[in-house]
């Protein structure tokens, strides 16, 4: 399980603005709440928001001023866990309609120092807890080590950890807080043991280097005891977490070579999805979460092909126009579409648009300084610049960096090449949401006429360079 930080992506000690509250004098009994307070202050913020990211895909943001703090309503309609998300990285959190919730924390050291005040200090207080449960197992036996353990070892070890957190949740309910809440942690501990489990055989080929990893007889056994149908699921994010992972590892295994094709690979976890979950309510969730998420990470492509598999099974009406109002919205940005419209600064501090790079192919890079992946890929996207020089293309890179200085001191430390733009406030906000972006990196193609070509490009990392000659090559406007 990812140890809690701040978004810290995608999460100081101060004294709490809140106390904790009686729901009662809160509501009317004609006007119930249908928003929560969320309020806190950040020390070393990693950039200027935090988001609240909850179930079906629900999300708010609220940005934070210069002394760090933030403060703003979050709507719900009821009562379950959220994610508070800053600088990628996330803490879990705790909501109830009319709650007023304080957090404070050092984005340096967020596991000692994340601190909840307000409603349901008991329960946010133990996803601390867990947290810091989880980090003293992870410096016992690191995750990037632990499937280096012989399976025998391993087993027992992912067996003590969560018998740990098993034992932190019986402390919860003895105190008598959150019943509900309770048995959704007992299904959601279960659905984190296992993926660690579903997980130890692959990373471990990983690791090695090895092609067959032996296990012991009955090590799947567990899976005999998870009920994949059970409805109280749906209320569990590490549920999805769970069947996204063992879908994913379940086609990779019966169909390895559909990984680089969304489409094929999409409908193939469909086909597991259709022969393991017999509840119609779990199966639509699936279906639902599994386009979203195709089309946030990977956009139109594979939609076309997987479509008409998902109008076939998902039959409520809510979560069929979820899907279609994003599928409209990535639509806008489809091939050929003009591509919205944007100003930012170079570091002399000149205006410059992506009007002004009309008449060449553009291949933008969205990036900052504080996102290691993003960093990660400069080098690649530095030697495709030197090997594609002389030919008709831009190569472009937007920093939506908060801290200017730090995003000017690196272009000019490191030489940056290419054309270096940063771009803030809100124009970055307009930025951002005219390209549906939610993460770093992200690579997007323009052709000469200012037209979009994908805003899902490959990265530099992965091929990038083939594409574009071949894009080149044709002189053309598509790239499929």
């Amino acid at each position: 399980m990812t140890k809690i930080k701040a978004i810290l992506f995608v999460l100081a000690s101060t004294s709490f603005l809140f106390a904790c509250g009686d729901n009662s004098e809160k509501t009317t009994e004609n006007e119930l709440p249908k928003s929560a307070v969320v309020s806190g202050e950040i020390t070393n913020p990693k950039n200027d928001m935090v988001m609240i990211a909850g179930p079906k895909d629900s999300n708010d943001t609220l940005w934070i001023d210069d002394a760090g703090s933030f403060s703003g309503e979050i709507t719900l309609d009821s009562t379950a866990e959220y994610r508070f998300l800053h600088g990628g990285e996330y803490a879990r959190i705790f909501l109830s309609p009319g709650d007023s919730i304080h957090l404070s924390l050092d984005t340096k050291d967020i596991d000692q120092t994340l601190i909840f005040g307000g409603d349901h200090m008991a329960v946010n207080t133990y996803f601390v807890n867990q947290v810091l449960n989880r980090e003293n197992w992870n410096n016992k036996y690191p995750p990037r080590s632990i499937h280096e353990l012989d399976p025998t070892v391993f087993v027992s070890a992912v067996d003590s950890m969560y018998s740990d957190q098993r034992e932190t949740l019986q402390k919860l309910a003895a105190s008598g807080s959150a019943d509900d809440l309770v048995e959704h942690e007992e299904i959601s501990i279960d659905f984190r043991e296992a993926k660690e489990m579903i997980m130890y055989e692959p990373r471990r080929k990983q690791q090695l280097g090895v092609a067959e990893v032996r296990l012991p007889e009955g090590f799947y056994s567990f899976m005999d005891d998870l009920d994949l149908n059970d409805p109280n699921n749906l209320e569990v994010p590490a549920f999805d977490s769970f069947m996204n992972t063992y879908l994913f590892l379940e086609v990779n295994k019966e169909h390895p070579g559909v990984v680089n094709d969304p489409g094929k690979q999409l409908t193939a976890m469909f086909d597991v999805i259709d022969e393991k979950i017999t509840n119609s309510e779990i199966k639509q969730e699936l279906y639902t979460s599994l386009t979203l998420d195709n089309l946030k990470y990977r956009g139109l492509n594979g939609m076309e092909e997987a479509m008409p598999k998902v109008k076939e099974v998902v039959t409520d009406s809510a979560q069929l126009a979820l899907i279609e109002e994003e599928l409209a919205k990535w639509e806008d940005l489809a091939t050929g579409q003009p591509a919205p419209g944007f100003t930012a600064v170079d570091i002399e501090g000149n205006s410059m648009s992506l009007a002004d790079m009309k008449g060449e192919f553009v291949y933008l890079d969205v990036w900052a300084t504080w996102c290691a992946p993003c960093r990660m890929e400069i080098p690649h996207l530095e030697e495709m610049q030197k090997s594609l020089k002389g030919e008709n293309i831009r190569f472009v890179s937007i920093s939506l960096d908060e801290d200017k200085k730090a995003w000017k001191e690196m272009v000019t430390e490191d030489n940056l090449g290419g054309t270096q733009i940063h771009i803030a406030d809100e124009a970055k906000r307009q930025f951002s949401k005219d390209y549906l972006i939610t993460g770093i990196p992200r690579f997007m193609i323009f052709n000469p006429n200012g037209e979009i070509v994908t805003v899902k490009a490959t990265r530099p990392s992965m091929g990038a360079e083939e594409e574009l000659r071949e894009l080149l090559a044709k002189g053309a406007t598509v790239m499929n």
